[in-house]
Parts: C-alpha cells; sequence; structure tokens
C-alpha cells in the first residue's frame, strides 16, 4: 500500500480520536499535520530505501540464476547477458544504455552499481575463474545458487513476520487509542472537569507523539533486514 495513503489513514484517526478526547479542533488538526509530516519525511524514506534493496537483491539473485544457466547452454558470456537481463524487465535495461561496447566482464563488473551485495560480487569471482580455468559452470555454483536461494527463503520468512508484528502492534494501539474514547462517554462528568485543562490537552499530545515514536521504532526493526551475505550498504 502507498506510504502516503497509510500516513493519511492514520492521521485522520488520530484527528478523530484527539477530537472527540480533546475537543479542541486547533489541536487535533496539528496532531493529523505532525503524523503526515512524519510519514511523508521519515517512514517514506524507509520504506523506499527497504524495497529498493530487496527488489535489488531479487533482481540480483534472478540475474545470476538466469545467467548460470543460460552459461550452462551457450557458453558465451555476452549471450548470457543478454539473456538475463531480458528477464528483468525494459525498465532495467534502460540503466544500461551505452555500455553496448563493453566487454561481458566489464558489463558484469558495471552491475554491482546496482546489485551492491556479496553475493553478486563472488558471483563475478566465480565467472572469472570459470573463463581462467573452464569447468562445469553449474557444479562451480552450486555453492553460490544454494546460498542465495536460503537468502531469499529468508527475505520471505522475515516479511511474513513483519506483517505478523505490524498487525499486533495496529491492534495494540487501536485498542489503546480507543480507552480514550471510553473514558470520554463513560466519565463524561469528571472529564467535562479537565477536558479543558492545558496540562490534560497537553498529555493527549504526549500521548500521540509517543504513538509515532512507537511507530519509528516497528519501522526501524522491519526495515532493518540481514541479509545473510549482502552488503547492507548497498544502494
Amino acid at each position: 500500500m502507498n506510504t502516503f495513503l497509510v500516513g493519511f489513514i492514520v492521521a485522520c484517526f488520530f484527528f478523530l480520536i484527539a477530537y472527540i478526547a480533546t475537543n479542541n479542533l486547533i489541536l487535533s488538526l496539528a496532531v493529523c499535520l505532525l503524523t503526515i509530516i512524519y510519514f511523508s519525511l521519515f517512514v517514506s524514506i524507509q520504506i523506499k530505501k527497504y524495497n529498493k534493496k530487496i527488489m535489488a537483491f531479487r533482481q540480483s539473485s534472478s540475474f545470476i540464476n538466469n545467467f548460470i544457466v543460460s552459461l550452462s547452454i551457450q557458453p558465451v558470456i555476452d549471450a548470457a547477458f543478454e539473456h538475463s537481463i531480458a528477464t528483468l524487465g525494459e525498465q532495467f535495461k534502460e540503466n544500461l544504455k551505452g555500455i553496448e561496447n563493453l566487454s561481458g566482464q566489464e558489463k558484469l563488473r558495471y552491475l554491482t552499481s546496482y546489485f551492491n551485495f556479496q553475493s553478486y560480487s563472488l558471483f563475478i569471482d566465480l565467472i572469472t575463474l570459470w573463463e581462467e580455468q573452464g569447468g562445469d559452470i553449474l557444479f562451480m555454483s552450486n555453492y553460490l545458487t544454494n546460498d542465495l536461494r536460503e537468502i531469499g527463503e529468508y527475505i520471505s520468512t522475515v516479511e511474513q513476520m513483519n506483517k505478523k508484528k505490524t498487525i499486533e502492534f495496529i491492534v495494540l494501539w487501536i485498542f489503546a487509542l480507543s480507552i480514550l474514547i471510553v473514558m470520554r462517554f463513560a466519565l463524561s462528568q469528571f472529564y467535562s472537569l479537565i477536558i479543558n485543562k492545558p496540562i490534560f490537552q497537553m498529555g493527549i499530545i504526549l500521548i500521540f507523539i509517543f504513538s509515532l515514536f512507537s511507530i519509528q521504532i516497528l519501522i526501524s526493526k522491519v526495515t532493518s533486514i540481514d541479509i545473510k551475505g549482502g552488503n547492507n550498504s548497498g544502494k
């Protein structure tokens, strides 16, 4: 789901809760605006970086596997390169314009700017060894392809766990904020005495600030995946 849309939905929910709890339109709008800004400037950037990293690894894994299979059928690096790049789509191929005259090894090394993972570096070393000494590329790459498969399974497992954590987090905060609504109507007489107190309204603001802080902790955890054998500083 689009990060901005999620932020807008959360902001509207926070606005509703804040307005019911404080009956203060300006304060509620401030909470809403703060939430939108937070999602736009922080959450959106972290999610994009995470998605870019996961997509880059999956493209890298797909490229490596297709390249090895192609090379085992037709032992020509340029042909294997063209076949493997074609599987990544036309949008990715647009980034490779201008390298047509490079050698096969140079083309592979050029892709390190996109596939900035240790596994891809090992793949480059493997192809260099194959060029120098020959051999059965399928047998030579057996460890690498198995490792890539394990990393892919690990990523899928982590993504499932992250979805579960996110759902649990959302349910918890909906329940916690709903308590404000229950108190607003169940303790209406007491509420009428404190609702306009500055210290009470400041407390409500702090609750929402804390909720955004907790969202930040959640986002940091779910986007800090440790890809085995990968360079986590990769683009």
